[in-house]
Order: C-alpha cells, then sequence, then structure tokens
C-alpha cells in the first residue's frame, strides 16, 4: 500500500475497499472495486462517489473502478478551499500521485466531468482515455447566477467552493484550451438534460481532436443513475 494510506472499516452494500489518503492539505476518501486497468470516476455537485453505484455491477467485472469523495463532499476534508476548478482538478492529480497511479482512464459526471476535462488539459500524459458525462466546457450568464445563488445559500461548505469554480467557468471557459486534450475521448450527453443540454456536449466533443460525442434518448441529466448499463457499455468500449 503507497506511504500516506490508512486502512479504515467501511460499511458498504457494495464489495469495496476504503482507504484514506493524505493530500496536501486534505484527507481524501478513497475506494476501489475490482481489478484490471484503473478508472477512476469523478462525482457530481453535491454528491459522494456512491454516485457511481448504478455502473458498478458492469464496470468492476472488467477494471479497477476507483471513486473518491471531492474536496469538500462525503468523507474528504474541505481544507484550505479556493474555489477554483484548477485546485479541484489539482486534487485529482496529487490523489494519483499519492496512489501511485501514473497513467488512468478518467470518466466524470456533470461538475466532474469539467474536472476530468481539466485534468486532461494540464496534465495529457496522466489521462490514457477520457469520457466526460452530462458536462459543459463553460456556463452562460442564467447558468452562473444559478451557481453563484446557489453558494449563498447552501450550508455545505464543499457544495459553496464547487459552485464558485463553476461560477469562473462564466468568465473562464474551458473551450479554447480542449484542443490540448491528447486523450481519445467520449463525450456522453443526454437529450432530456436540461442543466447540461446536448448542445453543451457537442461543444465539447468539437473542441476536443477526435472525440466522439453520443446522445442517450429519453434521458434526464443524471445519465450515471437513468443509464448505469448503457453509460458502463459505452465507457468500456472506449
Amino acid at each position: 500500500m503507497p506511504r500516506g494510506f490508512a486502512q479504515v472499516v467501511c460499511h458498504t452494500n457494495v464489495d469495496n475497499r476504503c482507504v484514506r489518503i493524505t493530500c496536501g492539505d486534505l484527507d481524501v476518501a478513497l475506494f476501489e472495486w475490482g481489478r484490471g486497468e484503473p478508472l477512476v470516476l469523478v462525482h457530481g455537485l453535491a454528491e459522494d462517489h456512491r454516485a457511481w453505484r448504478g455502473v458498478l455491477p458492469w464496470l468492476a467485472l472488467h477494471r479497477r473502478v476507483i471513486a473518491y469523495d471531492l474536496r469538500g463532499h462525503g468523507e474528504t476534508s474541505l481544507g484550505t478551499a479556493d474555489g477554483t476548478l484548477a485546485q479541484l482538478a489539482g486534487d485529482l492529480v496529487t490523489l494519483l500521485d499519492a496512489a501511485g497511479l501514473e497513467r488512468v482512464d478518467l470518466c466524470g459526471f456533470s461538475l466532474g466531468g469539467t474536472i476530468v476535462l481539466r485534468v486532461a488539459i494540464d496534465h495529457p500524459d496522466r489521462v490514457g482515455r477520457l469520457v466526460a458525462v452530462s458536462t459543459s466546457s463553460r456556463v452562460g450568464r442564467a447558468a452562473a447566477a444559478w451557481y453563484q445563488e446557489r453558494a449563498t445559500k447552501a450550508d455545505d461548505a464543499g457544495v459553496v467552493n464547487a459552485c464558485r469554480a463553476m461560477v469562473r467557468l462564466g468568465t473562464e471557459p474551458l473551450d479554447p484550451e480542449l484542443r490540448r486534450i491528447q486523450a481519445p475521448t467520449l463525450v456522453v450527453a443526454a437529450e432530456l438534460d436540461e442543466l447540461c443540454p446536448p448542445r453543451a456536449g457537442a461543444i465539447v466533443a468539437a473542441g476536443i481532436p477526435g472525440a466522439r460525442l453520443r446522445v442517450l434518448p429519453r434521458t434526464g441529466h443524471d445519465v450515471p443513475l437513468e443509464r448505469p448499463q448503457e453509460l458502463s457499455q459505452a465507457v468500456l468500449a472506449l
């Protein structure tokens, strides 16, 4: 076990391994299932690793699936949060370093999607393949106002921090940097998604060289919950 890990007791309804790891200013909760080539899952706003429970029956049969709780979410501490996407992406890279993972496949949902895009932009050598689900590379005025309002009303400091990071996408979109992503990329969008509509996914896919877009029909924003089997098959096919 890499330095920095400490075994803890986990009580879950799936067979997994839960460890704690100190990453800079954070105490990160990390969970693992299965064996094989590592695949790291990054959850969305106001969620934790359990957001991926629907895909585990398929993914863990073929891959070493790793999920963690984002800064200030679930069982991970808040640390010294600065409200930036760069910090949230840096947390993931620091976690990979501490876990001894040189190169991994990444799959991120919603907020997690923007995080994995940021990692793939800044650290292309660390990403084998990339899946961005129900996400966006920018936010418009209405979305920025929604995140700003939620940040002022939320009681959870981790949610506030993540909302502040998303607000910044209004003035600091990822669009101009997407071309720097080198990993084979699949963008998954949902036909009925009102938060990150298919057009948002199309913009991301168009900005990444060679990226493919898949739109799931009759599906809302929460693709991992609504369409876990289809999402798992798409990830494994990539």
